[in-house]
């Protein structure tokens, strides 16, 4: 699963990685966040409904399904897992009609130890950005998990699936595509690199750079 992340670029770089209008993205950029949980809002790259052009528009982190009541209580859907999208009610039309990426920088993932648990950061070698595959509904929005890189298989049984930039617009692409050929596009990369960090991050409440201090720091 992923639970926490981070997004901590400029608007510009945010823009240029995306191909996105650089004004519109700041004029919607949110800023700096260390530490984005679970029903917060979140920042999100999609098509428009109409126009199908690429825009960031901001999203709630746990999805809605389409067909949910009003008011009606629900399970927190702020992941989905990849292998069950096509088939699972509250995802299957999302992942047909309602794909989107998730811009982030880096993400938490926390480690048994015992009754414990260790919070680990992960981040691109080089500290850019990358995205995470999602689906949306309405002003809401869900993060798919897939099975783990054997680097990431020793903190957690599942990862954020995170598309290559080269493979950015056939997940955002309307055209109809059979279930197997869209989920292949979420094969995981390379390149990334984590450490341990202090336990700042496990309260939502702490949204400040000392949550990516090493923990030896």
């Amino acid at each position: 699963m992923c639970g926490r992340f981070t997004l901590r670029t400029d608007s510009n770089a945010l823009a240029q990685h995306f191909d996105l209008d650089p004004a519109e993205v700041a004029a919607h950029f949110p800023p700096p966040r260390y530490n984005i949980a679970p029903t917060q809002p979140i920042a999100i790259v999609r098509l428009h409904p109409e126009s199908g052009q690429r825009e960031l528009v901001r999203a709630r982190w746990g999805l809605v399904p389409h067909w949910a009541q009003a008011g009606a209580p629900l399970p927190a859907l702020f992941n989905a897992r990849a292998e069950t999208l096509a088939s699972k009610p509250a995802f299957r039309e999302a992942f047909r009609l309602r794909r989107c990426l998730i811009p982030a920088d880096g993400f938490y993932e926390w480690k048994a130890l015992g009754k414990a648990k260790q919070p680990w950061y992960v981040h691109r070698a080089d500290g850019g950005l990358f995205a995470f595959a999602g689906l949306w509904e309405g002003e809401s929005c869900t993060l798919i998990t897939t099975a783990p890189t054997p680097q990431l298989a020793a903190l957690h049984d599942r990862m954020p699936a995170m598309p290559a930039p080269a493979r950015y617009a056939a997940w955002l692409d309307p055209a109809p595509l059979p279930p197997a050929e869209r989920l292949a596009l979420l094969a995981p990369g390379n390149g990334l690199e984590l450490y341990p960090v202090r336990p700042l991050v496990n309260r939502a409440a702490h949204d400040s750079p000392d949550c990516l201090a090493r923990l030896d720091s």
